[in-house]
This record gives C-alpha cells, structure tokens and sequence, in this order.
C-alpha cells in the first residue's frame, strides 16, 4: 500500500521525549525486586555513584539527568539490576559452618539402605525424581560419588543460596566428589522434572540457575530425558532459557563448571 499509494510521499520520523515522570512510573516495578531492599535507597545510590562517575568525566549533568538515566537503563534492562545487587550482596556472604547437621534420620521402618548416604538410607520423603537420583549416585561405581545428603529445604543446617530477591534457594542433593576443588569437596544439586513442561523455565528457575554458591560454585542441574538418561542442563542466555546440555556424567562433578 505504501508503494502504490505513497510512492511520491517524503516519510518522516518524529523523535517524542517521553516525561520524566512516565519513565520513572514505568521502571518504579523494576527496583522493586527485594523485599530486604528499599527501592529508594537503591536508587538514591545509584544515582550517587553516576554523579561521582560523571563528576570524574566531567560530564555536565542535572539530578533530572541522572534519574531518567538511571529510569531508562533499569526499564530496558530489569536483569542487569538484578544481577549487579547479587554480585554486591556476595561481598557480605560468609559461609558458616557453626550449625551442626542432626546426628539422626528418621523414618518409617520400611525405608531402604543406601550405600553412600550420609544416614544410610534413602529417606522416605523423597518424590519419585529425587528417589531415582538418589539411586543413581548411589550405585555410582567410579569412587566419584564418597557420600551423599538429602539438602532439607528450611531447616538451620541445610545449604542455600541467597537470590538477588533476597529469597533462599536450598538444592536438592548435596555431594561429596572425590577430588573435587570446594570445600570438604562438596558438590550441589537441583532435580527438575521431565523438561518437557513450562515448570522448567518459570522465572523463578531462571533466576536460581544463574546464581552459584561462594564457596561450592555453580550447582548441577538435571531432569529425567528420554530411556530414563538423565540430563544435564544450563542455562542460554540468548534464549533466555534452561537447555539440554547432554548427559549428566557423574564424572563430571568434579569439575566447577
């Protein structure tokens, strides 16, 4: 329609300065991530550190200036944020290893023995996924696998990681590999399911599979594939999703990728 009709037309294009006002309205969402964060203070010292920044530059600025930049770049890119308050909140984390892990397990009196779990047994409170993992590292025969401890989610002495929400994420396994470089040479693992639904790549997984422990680094992840294999996944970061990665080669724990 444009050729046939507007073929002799000049085209223009017109540039609109958005308010102020509306920018800010629109990135407010964005710095509200953290419940332990006040939004304000947040940008308040961002701001603080773009004016020092253009002070060092000599960049002639008004506080206006700064906001509607600071606006501007947290409404294009929310995820930046985020990930610049988890790389600050890590220089505050300190490892503890203080708080004891009970001496007992207690179950039913059906529950099975495990090789190289921590209690000797499989706990009878894992789901289906975390059950058959469970016997897979078990039956690990390499001498990679020394033990291995069902990570309870809440309890004092489990694992976790802190998330740039302020949220704890605690894994589902943590593992002692043979030779591995990490403290007490712990690995961590998440179980997902089958990787064929949408639960696989809802923003909170997204979120958890792009932080690392401090000390024990990045956690395996996995689900169940095809023939019962299971997979090891990671997260694209072009496709903004968790993708296959291969199988998951118990070997491979040893190293911190």
């Amino acid at each position: 329609m444009r050729d046939l009709f507007l073929a002799d037309e000049q085209q223009q294009t017109f540039n609109v300065r958005v308010s102020n006002a509306r920018i800010a309205e629109k990135a407010q969402l964005a710095f509200r991530f953290n419940d332990s964060i006040d939004p304000r203070l947040l940008k308040q010292s961002l701001i603080t550190e773009l004016k020092r920044v253009c002070d060092n530059d000599g960049i002639e600025y008004t506080i206006d200036d700064l906001r509607r930049t600071i606006d501007i770049a947290v409404m294009r890119d929310p995820e930046r944020l985020r990930t610049a308050v988890r790389q600050a909140l890590r220089q505050y984390l300190r490892m503890s290893t203080s708080e004891p892990i009970p001496e007992f397990e207690f179950g039913s009196a059906s529950v099975l023995q495990a090789k190289k779990a921590a209690y000797g047994i499989f706990p009878s409170d894992l789901n289906k996924e975390e059950r058959d993992f469970a016997e897979f590292i078990d039956g690990d025969t390499t001498g990679t696998v020394k033990w291995w401890l069902r990570n309870r989610e809440n309890t004092k002495w489990a694992t976790r990681i802190v998330l740039p929400t302020g949220r704890r994420f605690f894994p589902d396994f943590v593992v002692g590999v043979t030779n591995r470089s990490t403290p007490d040479s712990i690995a961590l693992v998440e179980i997902k399911d089958d990787g064929m639904t949408g639960r696989l790549q809802a923003d909170a997984n997204l979120m958890k599979i792009r932080v690392q422990h401090q000390e024990y680094k990045n956690v395996f992840w996995t689900y169940r594939a095809d023939q019962g294999i299971w997979a090891r996944v990671r997260y694209d970061d072009g496709l903004n999703r968790i993708v296959p990665q291969g199988a998951f080669k118990i070997a491979e724990m040893v190293y911190l990728t």
